[in-house]
């Protein structure tokens, strides 16, 4: 019988709760969403800590995943501190230990943090009946995501937490996720731990002490449990039909391989048990009744799915130039990476020059790689160092003696299970970056914490449930007291601006977007600006929500200023002129890597008739370290060809260098905006020499710049251009 005390009893449910609820936000990809998620963790450990020291009850487990985990959350501390300064894009950063963005790294870390605090609490915690309890939730909760799933599939849109989205894609069954490849890794875990509940679980002993009341009878249910009745079975068959159709409609090429996988390694993994058991004959009717079930509905989507062609893998974007440009970015930062969650922000950078421009990319699509390119060897050397140390007491536990397995509760058999899902989440990960959805991550950490600890410890010693008081002010007491309040803390930060940042009109944000001044009718800048400005005091070191702010105060001093020609109108838009530069300056300090508040900041401190001041040179430096990050984006290089364009005859030679490119590259990426601005550039620099190397060498572009031309009565221009575009060459057979 159990004789935990009651903090550790609360603590355990409510640990369990919040895992196996944590899908439902959005997979917790949203800063308020996964803000109040690390609160609550930290929130739990400071109140089973604080209660067991009181009470005296606080024993340890030790596992030896604690060391890697140990040296993975120092090295990314270490990433934070303000060892060297960081590097700007153009200089080396072989030798730069510092995270290039040490704000988004913060984040990362904090991230990590909590999972290591899951798994502190669940290796301290679990009991011989919790694997059942754990898979019997999660199997539960998965299957009522699937039915939601199932019925969104068929749905031209759907509302889910504020954010309308439509059916756009081939395989869209996404359940509370947004990519369906996410949501079907949630599936490959769930489904091993329902086959594990049919085959193993049907424990025979009785409880000593029954217990009538009805709290009572679902505890023992759960707990022990009698024997299974021919309704449990099918009920789990059902919920078991559930999972698997929903993994077959995400069209999930990676998760349905995947959750195949995981069924033969756990078929493997019980016929070397020593009390194996056979496959329940329920297990191979519900694959065939799953695969009916996709054909009544429709297989057509996932079928075409599964048909790309190698050359659809290898297009811009297909998995493989992915790995690439991963492969690129570890190339040139071997040792140390770019420091953790920096991948959305190096990216642009090392992608493939033809790649669109609204091809937002923000992981490599394989955890590994990502992996590699974040953390270098360094962070390689201690996964690799946790991997082994998990499959080393995997090995090591896999023979127990027969004095263990006496004393071990039946329930411990459904560790196979836990280990199966594991595998195949791990599989999965070469394919896809499922490990940088937080709720996915906080799952795998607790199969980890299940299928490595198990019931009792490897050692078979018993636990003590009331151990002699520790020493109240311990070292380690201290340092897990300051770790949850410093997480507690932190995610308090991020929840809260992240909050008041939702709580911004989606016709705003959409408004922000462009690059008018003048709000259209039913936009409220005023009130955006008020929860920008909460959001930012509560997140201070969030970079993204300071380059909205400073959006917002760009166009509200245009728009105040424009109200009225009196001292007051002007003098109150050279206030908010003035705090756009304060937010945008602070913005590039805290994310050197964003070209967009980058360009921001030059727009609003160049000095246009002379060349001496001083914000002249970080103009250019801006502007230029802005086209470095981000070479093939073509707004980008409109902006700043468009900007420069507007002081030409002001502008230093290598200023007019840089507008040369970067209309030359934006007039390839955003052919509609080319006759516009070519006329622009015409009226501003009248040179043809130098408008001549704006125009890339197609056919279409010489064709329509010597139409534009015409229009401007710029007669020899137009027939050189026309004379170009007759000219065979390799660019032309591109067209």
């Amino acid at each position: 019988m159990d004789q935990s005390s009651v903090p550790d009893s609360l603590t355990r449910t409510v640990l369990i709760a919040l895992l196996v609820l944590a899908p439902i936000p959005i997979g917790l990809v949203e800063s308020w969403s996964l803000g109040t998620f690390e609160f609550l963790v930290g929130a739990l450990f400071l109140f089973w800590l604080i209660a067991s020291r009181v009470r005296g009850t606080g024993s340890r487990r030790w596992s030896p995943l604690f060391l890697p985990a140990i040296g993975i959350l120092g090295f990314y501390f270490l990433r934070l501190l303000p060892l060297g300064s960081i590097p700007s894009p153009e200089e080396s950063h072989l030798f730069t230990l510092r995270s290039l963005i040490p704000a988004v790294s913060l984040d990362e870390f904090q991230l990590f943090l909590t999972g290591a605090i899951i798994f502190y609490l669940l290796t301290n915690l679990a009991r011989p009946q919790d694997l059942r309890i754990f898979a019997i939730a999660l199997l539960a909760a998965a299957s009522v995501y699937s039915l939601f799933g199932l019925i969104q599939y068929n749905l031209s849109e759907y509302l889910l937490f504020g954010f309308h989205r439509p059916r756009v894609r081939i395989g869209n069954l996404s359940g509370t996720y947004v990519n369906p490849d996410h949501f079907a890794a949630i599936l490959e875990l769930a489904i091993p731990l329902g086959i594990g509940l049919l085959v193993f679980v049907s424990p025979r002993s009785r409880i000593s002490k029954p217990d009538d009341t009805f709290i009572g009878r679902i505890r023992q249910r759960l707990s022990q449990g009698q024997e299974h009745s021919l309704a449990q079975y099918v009920l789990i068959g059902f919920l078991l039909l559930t999972l698997f159709t929903s993994l077959i409609f995400t069209a999930s090429r990676s998760g349905i391989v995947a959750g195949i996988t995981t069924i033969i390694f756990y078929l493997y993994r019980i016929r070397t048990r020593p009390q194996k058991r056979t496959l329940p004959r329920v297990v191979i009717p519900l694959l065939i009744l799953a695969f009916f079930a996709g054909l009544w509905i429709g297989m057509e989507p996932v079928f075409d799915k599964f048909s790309m062609t190698e050359a659809q893998l290898n297009s811009l974007n297909g998995r493989i130039p992915y790995w690439n440009t991963g492969l690129r970015t570890f190339s040139d930062h071997p040792l140390f990476g770019t420091g953790p969650g920096t991948t959305r922000w190096v990216y642009p950078r090392y992608r493939n020059p033809d790649s669109p421009d609204n091809l937002q990319v923000s992981h490599f699509h394989n955890d590994y790689i990502e992996f590699l390119s974040e953390t270098g060897l360094v962070g390689m050397f201690f996964f690799i160092w946790l991997c082994v140390s998990y499959f080393r007491g995997l090995s090591s536990s896999s023979t127990p003696s027969r004095q263990h397995l006496r004393r071990r509760s039946r329930v411990g058999l459904l560790i196979p299970a836990y280990q199966a899902g594991l595998f195949a989440f791990l599989l999965h990960a070469g394919f896809d970056f499922i490990f940088q959805i937080p709720a996915n991550f906080f799952l795998f950490i607790a199969f980890v914490a299940f299928s490595s600890v198990g019931p009792d410890p490897q050692d078979g010693s018993q636990r003590l449930p009331y151990p002699p008081p520790p020493r109240r002010f311990s070292p380690f007491s201290l340092v897990a007291l300051i770790i949850g309040l410093l997480l507690a803390i932190g995610s308090l930060r991020t929840g809260l601006g992240g909050i008041f940042n939702r709580l911004q009109d989606r016709n705003v944000s959409q408004f922000l977007r462009t690059s008018r001044l003048v709000p259209p009718a039913g936009v409220d800048l005023r009130e955006s600006w008020r929860e920008l400005t909460l959001a930012v005091r509560f997140d201070p070191l969030n970079p993204g929500y300071r380059y909205e702010l400073g959006q917002v105060l760009i166009r509200l001093s245009a728009a105040y200023s424009g109200t009225d020609t009196g001292w007051g109108a002007r003098r109150g838009g050279e206030m908010l002129h003035a705090d756009a530069i304060r937010q945008f300056r602070k913005a590039v300090e805290l994310n050197r890597y964003d070209p967009r508040s980058r360009i921001s900041l030059a727009y609003l401190i160049f000095p246009a008739a002379d060349p001496s001041d001083p914000d002249r040179e970080e103009t250019y430096a801006l502007l230029r370290g802005a086209r470095l990050l981000n070479p093939a984006h073509g707004k980008n290089n409109l902006a700043i060809g468009e900007f420069y364009l507007l002081h030409w005859e002001h502008l230093t030679q290598e200023e007019k260098d840089l507008t040369v490119e970067s209309l030359n590259t934006a007039f390839g990426k955003m052919p509609r905006d080319f006759p516009g601005t070519l006329a622009h550039a015409w009226m501003r620099i009248q040179d043809y020499q130098i408008v001549r190397q704006m125009i890339p060498d197609t056919r279409w572009h010489h064709t329509e710049a010597a139409r534009v031309l015409s229009l401007l009565g710029e007669d020899d221009a137009a027939r050189s251009e026309r004379e170009q575009a007759e000219i065979p060459s390799a660019a032309h057979n591109r067209d």
